[in-house]
């Protein structure tokens, strides 16, 4: 089991609105989807990029990923990320473990930031 991290490229449109459905879909926000691969294309690959993403993988097959953003703070030391603490690395059900028949987690550490991730009090 080989886990990797790459940046996305634009072939990746489809894969990453699949990643941002199933997110949704898990946390019960499915009805709040109006993402479309057009408006990640432009909006992460288009001629001014306001964002961008990273897929994992275990081997060939993409379990989560990371979208995130920079700003400017003219009073502060000047660029900054922005990425929120739990959306570091949203992952899918496989990502979770849940599928894999008990394989242990990735340096025994994940799943419990998982379940804390889970957490957040979504209805």
């Amino acid at each position: 089991m080989t886990f990797r991290i790459e940046p996305a490229r634009e072939r990746d449109v489809p894969l990453i609105l699949s990643l941002i459905k199933g997110l949704a879909e898990y946390e019960k926000l499915a009805h709040e989807v109006v993402a479309t691969e057009e408006r990640l294309r432009q909006s992460l690959f288009g001629p001014h990029p306001s964002a961008e993403v990273v897929i994992a993988y275990v081997d060939d097959e993409a379990v989560g990923f990371a979208l995130f953003f920079h700003t400017y703070s003219t009073y502060a030391r000047g660029g900054d990320l922005l990425i929120g603490t739990y959306n570091y690395l949203d992952l899918t059900p496989l990502g979770r473990q849940e599928g894999w028949g008990g394989t242990e987690d990735l340096n025994q550490q994940g799943d419990m930031w998982v379940r804390h991730h889970d957490n957040y009090g979504v209805k």
